[in-house]
């Protein structure tokens, strides 16, 4: 009875463990924010904000740009719960590549996101498309961050039932 427990135990195990080598994690969006934050320092940016075709400019300095990237670990679609919703392709680019996660199902938020490589596969950018659709407003959102010109645009439209689109545009880059 022993011998037959502890083979039914090793079973079970080992396919626990094949399970988790064939599922891989997609890019720690959250984990990389972490580290290129982690100093906190203030930088000086040129900021401009359009709301619907009116822009506003501002040079600030010594601006918490790391508290802007904070926000984009909300769109980390590094969890268990979504291995199995994004197709993953690796795409060739010069002399680095793109990989790339596209949502199978309509409904999840974070719709594509991508992460440009250089040949030594340190990231130059990631962007990220998302989209929220409900019975009164559809919203979608397209983030582009450089991250080795510590610059990003946000571009949100958003139609609310019987009105026309509103679209935002937010552009920050270090001066």
């Amino acid at each position: 009875m022993v011998f037959i427990l502890s083979l039914f135990a090793i079973a079970c195990s080992s396919g626990t463990e094949n399970l988790s080598e064939q599922q891989t994690p997609f890019f720690d969006l959250k984990g990389f924010i972490q580290e290129v934050t982690q100093d906190g320092a203030g930088i000086s940016v040129y900021k401009s904000i359009t709301v619907n075709g009116q822009k506003e400019e501002k040079e600030l300095k010594d601006y918490a740009f790391w508290y802007d990237l904070q926000q984009f670990e909300n769109y980390d679609i590094n969890r268990p719960a979504l291995f199995d919703k994004y197709d993953t392709d690796t795409i060739p680019s010069g002399n680095g590549s793109v990989i790339r996660h596209q949502a199978m199902d309509s409904t999840l938020h974070v719709q594509l996101m991508e992460t440009f490589r250089s040949g030594d596969q340190s990231i130059d950018s990631i962007h990220i498309d998302l989209r929220s659709e409900s019975f009164l407003e559809d919203m979608t959102v397209d983030i582009s961050w450089s991250v080795k010109d510590n610059s990003y645009q946000l571009r949100r439209v958003t139609k609310m039932i019987g009105s026309d689109p509103d679209t935002h545009v937010v552009n920050v880059r270090k001066m």
